[in-house]
């Protein structure tokens, strides 16, 4: 039962968010008096699989239906039943609190349909004061994206329309920001379109064609004053390009400069379109943008644009510990894994931030500290399990521990071939790992035709885990 919705959803609650949840549930507005009994069954439900959601013991649906339906034969449909409840109720919370979330967005949006409201309703008086509200808020927020045209467009819209009802009304209703802000929409959404369809989908020309025609239009707007079209524009010519080196740095300098016009998550998307320009050329051997892709992260965390929830997402914490030991910048990725100990997003942050924390350690070769981690450490994760088994058998070669190395080797092989939940892929990775380190460990140094043969096998294994480690110790033998 661990991997159902019910618990999926409650492990990426915060605890804010589970506090309010409890207090949603409770109140009598929410509950349909029809199924008040089914709704009082679903909070006890809910307490206790919140109760026993640490526990190491993995929930069963008979420990639940014995718990809600203490006096009954167990039916799995009825608690089945409740369980699809408590997930709608969940679901219609998660809508409730983003609906009603302090930004931008659903102010403007609540506003609007108050502005809405009072012009079916003829209350003139006070859709002006609501207009005011909003010309206010407008011009108070930073955020100029496709959603900050949009609402003002909707709100000139609404203006336009009660004027042309009110002919004694002595205002006159301008046609220019009605047209500038639903252009500025359209632009910025599709230059979006184009960005994300360019970025991931396969498509033919012909069904780009459409998205193309209306680019060419776009192209013509010359709105440089707009940052936001401006971004995304370049943001665009990375995705297309190979060789784009030039708009990258304008991109970056631009995009650093104003990335308060889009909200959080899309200023992390345009941050990747930047970040996986780097990453391809790195792909093509171009040094220097280990250095580049290093600072462009750098920018990320310091204003705030990687993280999610105000947390880091652990691919993008891997990456950043990745360059920052390629670079040898070793103290200070020690110092950001520190920071950032308590602020990883995941259901399993201690066995993230130890794994990188001995990474930096066994690159700064303290293997005495690597060895007090992993004894200390027990991974759920079978990605950090074996990732963290691995960093121990380097550890060992490093020390040339040869006995224990041996050791840990045919330990290693075991655990992988009786272990069910590694997928083929993973299994034949590592195997082959094992199988060159074995074969690594017996090559006498500088021994040319041994290591000619383990250089060509090497080269011909698609599959294998720790290959830059590998290559490293072969060019030492060498």
């Amino acid at each position: 039962m661990k991997n159902s919705k019910l618990l999926t959803l409650l492990n990426h609650l915060t605890t804010n968010e589970l506090k309010r949840l409890d207090l949603y549930l409770q109140s009598p507005f929410f509950i349909e008096e029809k199924k008040r009994e089914l709704h009082k069954r679903a909070c006890s439900l809910f307490f206790y699989v919140l109760e026993r959601r640490g526990e190491t013991k993995d929930l069963t649906k008979e420990e639940l239906f014995a718990y809600i339906y203490s006096k009954e034969t167990f039916k799995a449909i009825k608690i089945n039943q409740l369980m699809a409840y408590l997930v709608k109720k969940i679901e219609q919370f998660i809508i409730h609190i983003r609906e009603n979330k302090d930004d931008y967005v659903n102010n403007i949006r609540q506003k609007q349909v108050l502005l809405d409201f009072y012009i079916e309703k003829n209350l003139n008086k006070w859709y002006d004061a609501q207009k005011r509200d909003i010309e206010k808020l407008q011009r108070q927020v930073t955020i100029r994206n496709s959603d900050f045209y949009f609402y003002q467009f909707l709100v000139e819209c609404s203006y336009a329309k009660l004027i042309s009802r009110q002919t004694n009304r002595k205002e006159k209703a301008s046609s220019k920001e009605l047209v500038n802000s639903l252009k500025y929409y359209y632009i910025l959404s599709l230059l979006d379109v184009a960005c994300i369809v360019k970025r991931g989908f396969t498509f033919d020309s012909d069904d780009f064609k459409l998205i193309k025609d209306n680019l060419e239009q776009v192209k013509n707007v010359n709105d440089k004053v707009i940052p936001s079209i401006e971004i995304y524009q370049y943001a665009l010519e990375l995705i297309e390009g190979e060789e784009r080196d030039n708009t990258y740095v304008i991109f970056k300098k631009v995009f650093m400069e104003y990335h308060t016009c889009f909200f959080q998550n899309e200023a992390r998307n345009l941050f990747m379109y930047g970040l996986n320009y780097c990453i391809k050329h790195l792909n093509k051997s171009r040094e220097e943008y280990y250095e580049e892709c290093w600072e462009l992260y750098r920018l990320g965390i310091e204003n705030k644009i990687l993280y999610v929830d105000k947390k880091i997402m652990p691919p993008d914490l891997k990456n950043i510990i990745t360059l920052s030991l390629r670079l040898k910048k070793y103290d200070w990725a020690e110092e950001f894994l520190n920071q950032h100990k308590n602020k990883i997003q995941a259901a399993n942050p201690k066995e993230i931030y130890s794994f990188n924390l001995a990474n930096v350690f066994f690159y700064q070769q303290k293997y005495s500290k690597v060895h007090q981690i992993l004894a200390s450490l027990k991974c759920k994760d079978i990605f950090y399990d074996l990732a963290m088994r691995r960093l121990e058998i380097k550890v060992f070669y490093e020390q040339e521990e040869i006995e224990l190395l041996y050791s840990k080797i045919n330990a290693y092989r075991v655990f992988i071939h009786r272990t069910k939940n590694i997928d083929k892929n993973s299994k034949e990775m590592n195997n082959n790992f094992l199988n060159l380190l074995g074969k690594l460990i017996k090559t006498i140094p500088r021994d040319k035709k041994q290591l000619e043969i383990l250089e060509k096998e090497l080269q011909k294994t698609s599959k294998l885990a720790e290959r830059k480690w590998i290559i490293a110790k072969l060019e030492e033998l060498k």
